[in-house]
C-alpha cells in the first residue's frame, strides 16, 4: 500500500506531497495486550519504512518520519517465575529468544479469540482454542475461570478475554502489561532527510505539528 501511494502521488504532484501511512492495530493489540499481535504489526510498520526509505534514495529531497501518537499498555519485556513454588533466583527466567519464538507460534490474535468464544465462552471451547492457537502455553486455574465469568484484572482493564489471555502470555513470556488503556509514556520519533533537525530533542507533542506546518508552509 506504501508502494502504491507513493507511485501515484508522485507521479500526480511535482511540486511535492505529504503522505500519512499508518498501523492502526498497534494501538488495538496494546489495548487488548497482545503482544504477538503488536510483534506482527510492528513487522508490517517495518516493511512500510523501508519502502519509504527507498523511495527517499531516488528522492533525497523526500523527509521520512516515524512516530507513534501515544504509548498504550504499558509494555515490558522483563522476567517472570517459572512457577509460584519458590522466589529464589533459579526459579526465575528473562524474557529473551525463547519466548520471542513462543510468541511466534500463536495464531490467533486476542480480538479474535473474544469473538470466537463470545459472551459466555464455554469450558470447552476456551481449552480447545488455547491448544490449537496458543501452542506451548497453559492457562492457569485462576485465569481460566475469569475468562469463564468474564471478569477484568484490574479496573484499568475493560477487555476481559483480551487481557486475560495477555496475563496468560506475560506468566510464560515476561512480556507484562501495566494496563488495557493509554498511558503517558514518551514516544520515539525517528527522522531521516531535510527538515529532520526540527524533530531532534525532547519536545512537547504540540510542538511535532507545529514543526510540521513550518515544513508544509514554507513550500
Amino acid at each position: 500500500m506504501t508502494a502504491a501511494a507513493l507511485k501515484a502521488l508522485s507521479q500526480a504532484n511535482p511540486n511535492g506531497f505529504v503522505l500519512f501511512v499508518e498501523s492502526e492495530n498497534t494501538d488495538t493489540a496494546g489495548h487488548a495486550n497482545d503482544a504477538a499481535s503488536l510483534m506482527h504489526s510492528l513487522w508490517a510498520i517495518d516493511d512500510a519504512v523501508k519502502v519509504a526509505l527507498d523511495y527517499q534514495r531516488g528522492s533525497p529531497d523526500t523527509l521520512v518520519i516515524v512516530a507513534g501518537d501515544h504509548e498504550t499498555g504499558g509494555l515490558s519485556a522483563t522476567y517472570a517465575q517459572k512457577d509460584l513454588s519458590s522466589m529464589s533466583s533459579s526459579n526465575r527466567f528473562y524474557t529473551g529468544d525463547a519466548q520471542l519464538r513462543m510468541l511466534g507460534g500463536i495464531t490467533m490474535s486476542f480480538k479474535t479469540a473474544a469473538g470466537k468464544l463470545g459472551k459466555k465462552p464455554s469450558g470447552d471451547a476456551l481449552d480447545a482454542l488455547v491448544a490449537k492457537h496458543f501452542p506451548g502455553f497453559k492457562l492457569d486455574p485462576d485465569l481460566r475461570e475469569m475468562i469463564l465469568t468474564q471478569k477484568t484484572l484490574e479496573r484499568n482493564h475493560t477487555y476481559a478475554v483480551q487481557n486475560i489471555l495477555g496475563r496468560m502470555v506475560a506468566r510464560q513470556t515476561g512480556f507484562y502489561w501495566g494496563t488495557g488503556g493509554h498511558t503517558g509514556e514518551p514516544v520515539l520519533v525517528g527522522t531521516a532527510g531535510p527538515g529532520a533537525d526540527l524533530f531532534r530533542g525532547y519536545q512537547d507533542n504540540t510542538d511535532f505539528g507545529k514543526n510540521l506546518h513550518r515544513l508544509i508552509e514554507a513550500r
